[in-house]
Order: C-alpha cells, then sequence, then structure tokens
C-alpha cells in the first residue's frame, strides 16, 4: 500500500528525459504550496530519464540530496515521479464471489481482489509494477462503482490499472537512489501525474488525449468517463527536430539543441531581416553563419513534417478508443515552442491548448513550463487521489484491523 499526504512537508522528485527536479511542497490550509524547488538540467549518469552510468547516477542524486535537503532525516522518504521511454500501463478484471450470504466490503475484501488481479494479469515477465490502481469495482451486476466500503454483495470485482516500466531499467534507477541514501516512499509514472495536474474533470469524462512531448519520445494518454482508458508511446519526441537541425546544417547534436532553442519559432509572420545565426561544424572545422530567415523558413518545413505524424499518430489513437471527438492538450517540454499552438490551429486548425499545472500554489517558473506538469501533478494526487486510495485499502478502525489481521491469519493458514 502507498503512502499517501501526511498533512506535513513532503518532498518529490522527478526524474524526467532531460533534467532532474526536486521539490518540497506543503498545505497551507487548504491549499497545496510549493515551498522550494531545485532543477538540474541534463543530469550525469542518467539519458532519457534512466541510468546508463551507475557511478555518476549516483553521484548527480548524492550532490542534489546535499544541495536541497536541509536536515539529514528529510532524505528519508520521497515521492519519485519516473518519466522515460519504457512506460506502460495494463488493464485487468477479476472478480470474487462470497457463498452463503452477502458479505459487507471492507478494506480487507478490497486488498483481496486487488491483490487476486495482480497475481493473475498476464504481464511479460521482464515488466516491474510501479502503480496498481482500482479504477472501478463491480458489485453483484452494479458497475462502476467508485467506493464499495460498507455496501453489502454477493461478487465483488474490480477493473485494475496497472502501470510499470522494464524491471532492469527500474532496479538500475532504485539502486542510484539506494546509493545516494535517498529514502523512496513509492514511484510513480508521468502517467498519472501528469494527468492530475492539466487535465479538467470535463476533458477525463467527455474524452482527451494528453500528448507528452518529451525529448526521445512523445506519450499519448486516452481518458473517457473519468477514467485513463489507453496509453502509448512513440519514439518520435522533440529530439527529432534537433536531429533533423544537426543533419541539414552539418552541427554536433547539442549545438543544434542550443540553436533550436535559441532561434527557432513558429511565428510565421515574424520579421527577421538580415539577422544571421552562427553555427559551429563538426569535427572542430570552424563556424559560420546562416540567414535566422533561411533557417526559419526550413525549420518550419521539419516542424511541419513532425507536427502531421504526432496529430496522425493522436487522431488513430482516439479512434481507436472510439472516442471521436477528444480534447487535445498538448504539454511537456516539445510544446514550449514560440506560437506552437497558434501554429497548430493555423497550418492544421486544430482547437487544442497547453496542458499546464493547475490549482497549486507554486513559483510562476514552474507553473508556466508544461515540462514541470509531471513532478507538480505528484502533489495534487497525493493530496487527493492518494488519500482516496489510502481509505480505500487501509483499516481504519480498531475493529476492522483486528478483523482484518484475523481475516489475512485464516486465509493464510487454512
Amino acid at each position: 500500500m502507498n503512502k499517501h499526504w501526511t498533512g506535513e512537508k513532503e518532498y518529490a522528485i522527478y526524474l524526467g528525459e532531460d533534467k532532474i527536479v526536486i521539490l518540497e511542497a506543503a498545505l497551507a490550509g487548504e491549499e497545496l504550496q510549493v515551498k522550494r524547488h531545485l532543477t538540474l538540467k541534463n543530469p550525469e549518469g542518467f539519458k532519457h530519464g534512466l541510468v546508463v552510468n551507475l557511478e555518476n547516477a549516483f553521484s548527480t542524486l548524492e550532490s542534489l540530496a546535499e544541495s536541497f535537503f536541509e536536515m539529514p532525516y528529510d532524505r528519508r522518504g520521497s515521492f519519485v515521479v519516473l518519466g522515460n521511454p519504457k512506460l506502460k500501463a495494463y488493464s485487468y478484471s477479476s472478480s470474487q464471489y462470497y457463498q452463503g450470504a452477502a458479505r459487507q466490503i471492507t478494506s480487507h475484501e478490497i486488498r483481496n481482489i486487488m491483490s487476486q488481479t495482480k497475481s493473475i494479469a498476464t504481464l511479460p515477465l521482464s515488466e516491474h509494477i510501479l502503480q496498481a490502481v482500482p479504477e472501478s469495482f463491480v458489485l453483484n451486476d452494479m458497475k462502476d462503482i467508485r467506493n464499495p466500503l460498507g455496501l453489502e454483495a454477493e461478487r465483488l470485482g474490480v477493473n485494475l490499472k496497472l502501470f510499470t516500466m522494464n524491471f532492469q531499467d527500474f532496479r538500475n534507477i532504485d539502486r542510484a537512489f539506494e546509493s545516494a541514501e535517498i529514502g523512496v516512499k513509492s514511484y510513480f509514472p508521468k502517467t498519472m501525474t501528469t494527468s492530475e495536474a492539466v487535465l479538467t474533470e470535463e476533458e477525463k469524462n467527455l474524452g482527451a488525449v494528453l500528448i507528452d512531448i518529451s525529448g526521445a519520445s512523445t506519450e499519448f494518454t486516452l481518458w473517457r468517463g473519468g477514467a485513463l482508458q489507453d496509453m502509448e508511446i512513440c519514439d518520435k519526441g522533440e529530439n527529432f527536430l534537433e536531429e533533423a537541425i544537426s543533419e541539414k546544417w552539418e552541427i554536433d547534436f547539442p549545438d543544434a539543441a542550443k540553436v533550436k532553442e535559441k532561434y527557432a519559432s513558429l511565428e510565421q509572420e515574424k520579421n527577421f531581416e538580415e539577422e544571421l545565426i552562427p553555427l559551429i561544424e563538426r569535427n572542430g572545422k570552424g563556424s559560420y553563419s546562416i540567414s535566422r530567415k533561411v533557417f526559419q523558413e526550413a525549420f518550419l518545413e521539419i516542424f511541419k513534417s513532425w507536427a502531421e505524424d504526432i496529430l496522425s499518430r493522436a487522431d488513430r489513437f482516439a479512434k481507436k478508443g472510439e472516442v471521436h471527438f477528444p480534447h487535445y492538450v498538448f504539454t511537456g517540454e516539445g510544446a514550449q515552442l514560440h506560437g506552437f499552438m497558434e501554429y497548430l490551429n493555423r497550418q492544421f486548425s486544430r482547437v487544442a491548448r497547453i496542458g499546464l499545472a493547475r490549482h497549486i500554489d507554486a513559483p510562476n517558473e514552474l507553473l508556466v513550463d508544461p515540462s514541470m506538469a509531471p513532478v507538480l501533478g505528484i502533489v495534487r494526487w497525493l493530496n487527493k487521489q492518494g488519500r482516496d486510495q489510502s481509505r480505500l485499502l487501509a483499516p481504519v478502525s480498531f475493529v476492522e484491523k483486528a478483523q482484518a489481521w484475523a481475516r489475512d491469519w485464516f486465509s493464510n493458514y487454512f
């Protein structure tokens, strides 16, 4: 069972494809508030959110911990959000029948049906479960029950969403945190936390496709009827644009990334006059300049090709999930380009919006950055969804705890 918000300060860490973010959050009355945060871009030892050098990854996390945590005991427990191309989601269901008479549903029955569903889930052996979230329950013949506690039923079923990633990749991440002596309360996929941060309840109910553009990948998440229906990841993220710039002008990838960040724009009407862009050739051959107007025209063609593919994938994804008029919400690093939404509307006649974190008191640089939605989303999730899930799974009274212990003991030995 996952720990949830304690009402005191909590620490969250986001290990994304191109950054690590640590923040301290607390409840200020009824309001969630981010007290402090620290961001490290392109952390050593990591690539695309995965460990590629354990010693360097450990050193990076150790250095961040020493810089951020004020007291040694603050390292004891953080909630860690993972963002990488290895994330997956599966849905499984099962049910239990209670012979003889209807049974009052307690957290014991809910834990049992969730455990049973996980045990029969035919996941690939290479996958590690990060989170198991009950989406809805079935009581007798009634479907879509959100909270069955206290109700009576002869049959209890659950629709369980399992969020996973490759076990060996997860183990390397876990070892890096262990080596840095950073205690982890629980790992979360950004699939869960980003949706919590940026989507409205109306979008989740009516149907929405959340398009999260990271460096090496783009993640599509489909919501309908208030539940996450499906997700998929393609290996065509923001880096595709930088690789195209690198190939076209024969410059190294890091230099291409800098050129895109500083000069790329989707504002078609902007007048660049005679402005020049300095470029550095590969293999130390020297440097030269190109017209920004020429660069802009070429970049718009590159972006158009990339955007056509992303939108085509999003449309197919929505159609497969039987959502015919979805809300499209873009978030992540790739949604920060100047004129992003205006370009999509102008070029493709798409009505969409940028997904930013909502209903949280945080520094403005976090709130206006769509790539920060995963780490801000875990704060919202813990305070809302985490509490609700904890109520479902944790015995609350002494009598229920005693009953749960007795039932568990009986189940284990007879």
